[in-house]
Formats: structure tokens, C-alpha cells, sequence
């Protein structure tokens, strides 16, 4: 087989084996991929590889791997002049920083350095929107918050589930903000539309989250019904 086919054929494989939960099978798939480049010295997918296996690093939360793959990612991204690389590179340190390491602060620096509603940045902008409502919630900032979380869009060209259920949790964090402000209702609304649209998806953290989300909101809401009558 061609080598470049091969990569092609063992990189679908892979997201094809993500998208319907089988992550073992997706990550031995996915190393062979990077293993066979590497040993063929080919830059074919190398890019598109390299981020999905820091996707997947980051949702197992294994840090030596997260940390391992997004420095190979951005060396690839440096190398080839890749601005959108570079750009995914940065957007999964924010990432990072805020899911793994809860460094909110660090996350806004890097997310401020960029003009958001530049056209430079392209569909990424609702990437950062996303990132930059979830550390402005770890900061304590609900208001400032829901105004980035209500700016988010989910890109048309995504499918896989893995991003789509990197953009699910929006409604969540939604949610979360909500509570904060003493809205319960909206709160509640917003957890339940997060449910509504992962349910269908393979389990991954972000399903957790949103599904542990509604559960505590839903509790605290029929407390609140309780107290009032």
C-alpha cells in the first residue's frame, strides 16, 4: 500500500474507532499511525494526529502524554509555518491549563494576546469564546462568564464527537453561571438543553460533567421548590 494511503486509511480508522467510544483500539491505531511516519519520515497527517492524540491525552487527563504530543504538535507547527497548527496548539495549552491544571489567570493572558473577533483567527474564535467563559468561571466572573459562553457557536464543518462534545459543556457552564447569579430556573434550563444534546454520544469526561451537572442543579432546584412551599 501506499505509504500515504496508509496513513489516510489508519487515521479514519482511528477517528471512526473514537467516535464510537472504542478509545483502546483508536489509540493503539493512532500510535501505530504516528510510529509509522516517524519511521517513514513522512509529515502526512502528522498534524492531524498529533491533535488527536492530544485530544485524547487531554480527555484521559494523562498529563505526560498531553504534554508529550502538544510540544511535538507545536515543533510540527513551527516547522511547517502552519498558522492553524499553531493556533490549535495554543487553544489546547488554554485548554489544559484550565480543565487539568485550573490555572485560570495563565489561561485569560493567553487567550487575551488575540484579538477574538479578528478574521485572522476564523472559527477558532468560538474555541477561545468557550475557553475564555470557562476561566472567567473559575475566577468567580459569572457575568463576564455568560457573556463569552453566548457567543459560542459550534463550526459547521465539526461532527466527530469528540468536538462536539468539547462544545456541548457551553450549556453547561451556562448552567453554572446561572446558579451563581440565583437564577435556578435558566440554570436548569440550560444543564437540561447540555443533556439533551450528548445523550446520543459515546461517554467521555465532558458527558460526565454535564450529565453530574444537571444532576445538581436539578437537586438544588427541587430544594428550592421544597423551601418555597
Amino acid at each position: 500500500m501506499n505509504p500515504m494511503t496508509r496513513l489516510d486509511l489508519d487515521y479514519h480508522e482511528a477517528i471512526l474507532y473514537f467516535a464510537i467510544g472504542d478509545s483502546k483500539t483508536a489509540i493503539h491505531v493512532m500510535e501505530k499511525a504516528i510510529d509509522f511516519s516517524k519511521e517513514n519520515r513522512l509529515y502526512y497527517r502528522i498534524d492531524d494526529l498529533y491533535r488527536l492524540a492530544a485530544a485524547e491525552a487531554l480527555m484521559s487527563h494523562n498529563k505526560e502524554k498531553r504534554e508529550y504530543y502538544i510540544k511535538k504538535w507545536k515543533q510540527y507547527g513551527e516547522f511547517a509555518d502552519d498558522r492553524h497548527s499553531i493556533l490549535a496548539h495554543e487553544l489546547f495549552q488554554i485548554m489544559a491549563l484550565i480543565a487539568e491544571d485550573h490555572n485560570y489567570q495563565h489561561a485569560l493572558q493567553l487567550i487575551n494576546q488575540y484579538n477574538l473577533d479578528s478574521k485572522d483567527i476564523g472559527s477558532f474564535r468560538f474555541w477561545f469564546y468557550l475557553e475564555k467563559g470557562k476561566a472567567l468561571y473559575g475566577l468567580g466572573l459569572f457575568k463576564e462568564a455568560l457573556l463569552y459562553l453566548k457567543k459560542v457557536e459550534i463550526p459547521e464543518n465539526f461532527h466527530h464527537p469528540f468536538d462536539l462534545s468539547l462544545f456541548y459543556v457551553t450549556d453547561s457552564y451556562k448552567a453554572l453561571c446561572y446558579v451563581e447569579l440565583q437564577k435556578i430556573d435558566l440554570a436548569l434550563e440550560s444543564a437540561k438543553i447540555a443533556v439533551e444534546k450528548i445523550s446520543p454520544l459515546p461517554h467521555t469526561p465532558y458527558k460526565e460533567m454535564i450529565y453530574n451537572t444537571y444532576d445538581k442543579i436539578k437537586c438544588k432546584a427541587n430544594k428550592a421548590k421544597e423551601a418555597e412551599d
